[in-house]
Order: structure tokens, then C-alpha cells, then sequence
């Protein structure tokens, strides 16, 4: 599926080669390019408090039989086997209007507070959607790249100080 303008002039929001080597052997149920990303965080991690700050990208997802995959042109945004299910901080979610991610960051590290959520903008038809072997995974995460995902350039403290 073709994106906007700025795709189809300069390649922005493509998957990057690297990232698509990675799911080469797999089959692909879904793929979508040129799109725009919105990122919108509301909270505090260390070296950030935002009361809601939005950042916009292009990018691309992809859904394979094996897991979901969002990027932008900063690299993978997420990587989410299908079996990575668990009882963690974050929600990826397959609906008509796309790939979307909430963190619940105080959930993330007891240093952070609030929501990050990321939107993949593509169009999902019904009949895609009926093919997905997941719609909805709860996984783990690692607390530093999420923070390092917020824009904070901080470390997260540690348990001995």
C-alpha cells in the first residue's frame, strides 16, 4: 500500500532493509508503508515531564504469521511475537485504523508515570483483520528503551541508588 508524498518522492516511513531481512522467512499478512505515525505521551520519566507532547513520523508496520513489527526512520519502534503474550506494562492492538501501542508507564519502572501511546495510521480491511492469529498481545518491555522511546536522554535509576 502505497503512503503519501514524501514516500513516494524520498522513500520516507519505508521499512528499512535491515528490518525487513529480519522478517524475510516469514509470511507476510500484512504490510504498510509511507504512514503516519503519531506518538503522544502524557507524564514523567526521568529527564521528562510532559503534559502531552505528541511527535509525529512516517512510518511502516508489518504483520507476519510469526509477530508484529513497527517502524520508523529512528529503527524498530516494536517487535511483538505472537508469543511474547504476558501480563506486562504495554498493549499492541490490530484495529481498522491500524497498529496501536499503549505503555502504561507506571507500570514500565517505579521512576515513571503516566501513558506513551504510538499509531500506526493504515487501514486495515475487515477481511485482513480475520486472517491475524492475534489482534491484541500484553507483553513485557524494557523499561530503558521505552524511556529512551519517550525522547529522554536519561538513565533510569537503579535498585542499589
Amino acid at each position: 500500500m502505497a503512503g503519501g508524498l514524501l514516500y513516494r518522492l524520498f522513500g520516507a516511513g519505508k521499512m528499512p532493509g535491515a528490518i525487513r531481512a529480519e522478517f524475510a522467512g516469514e509470511q507476510v499478512l500484512f504490510e504498510t508503508e509511507g504512514i503516519r505515525a503519531v506518538q503522544t505521551f502524557s507524564g514523567h520519566v526521568p529527564g521528562l515531564t510532559s503534559g502531552g507532547s505528541k511527535q509525529l513520523y512516517l512510518g511502516a508496520f508489518v504483520v507476519t504469521d510469526r509477530r508484529v513489527i513497527g517502524a520508523t526512520r529512528a529503527g524498530k519502534a516494536v517487535d511483538v511475537a505472537y508469543d511474547m503474550q504476558a501480563d506486562g506494562p504495554a498493549t499492541l492492538s490490530l484495529e481498522p485504523d491500524g497498529l496501536h501501542v499503549v505503555w502504561d508507564m507506571d507500570r514500565v519502572h517505579p521512576a515513571c508515570r503516566g501513558t506513551m501511546k504510538l499509531h500506526f495510521k493504515g487501514a486495515i480491511s475487515d477481511t485482513d483483520l480475520a486472517r491475524f492469529p492475534v489482534r491484541e498481545i500484553t507483553f513485557q518491555v524494557d523499561p530503558a528503551e521505552v524511556v529512551r522511546f519517550t525522547g529522554s536522554r536519561k538513565k533510569l535509576p537503579t535498585a542499589d541508588g
